[in-house]
């Protein structure tokens, strides 16, 4: 899907978004439309969605911080990230957020290939982890499973 949307969708959205000078698909959306009442529902979309994406995160990075510096308090360590990244953000701009999210996304990509490279030279070999999640969960790895250790 991913790929869909970078190679059939992106990029006559990029042209026609370039034409009416739009950086949010919310802006594009009322200027291909002529409708500021699009605009403010794709807005008031896009924020809602944003809302709840970004709660889910600052309570992810709660919960990280809390077990790695031994706290118990994840309101307070969410206020701290949420002043943090707010405050970023509002000196930054746009294009520190698009920065950061780049980055973000080469430090995910590196991490999901050094992991199970990782994994399997400290097994010594595909094979020995493979053997050892067997041993661990004789069920992880067949395709019969509710939710088979291969499909995640």
């Amino acid at each position: 899907m991913v790929l869909v949307s970078w190679f059939v969708v992106a990029p006559p959205l990029v042209v026609q978004a370039r034409r009416f000078k739009a950086l949010t698909i919310p802006e594009f959306l009322g200027h291909r439309y002529r409708s500021g009442g699009l605009r403010r529902f794709a807005g008031l979309v896009v924020v809602l969605a944003s809302l709840v994406y970004m709660v889910a995160v600052f309570d992810g990075a709660a919960r990280s911080l809390d077990s790695l510096l031994q706290l118990d308090s994840s309101w307070i360590t969410m206020a701290v990230i949420f002043v943090v990244v707010t405050g970023y953000t509002l000196s930054g701009g746009y294009h520190s957020v698009v920065a950061t999210d780049a980055v973000q996304g080469l430090i995910l990509f590196a991490g999901a290939m050094a992991l199970p490279c990782a994994m399997i030279a400290r097994r010594g070999g595909l094979g020995n982890l493979l053997d050892e999640v067997r041993r661990a969960n004789p069920t992880a790895l067949d395709w019969a499973n509710e939710m088979p250790l291969i499909t995640m």
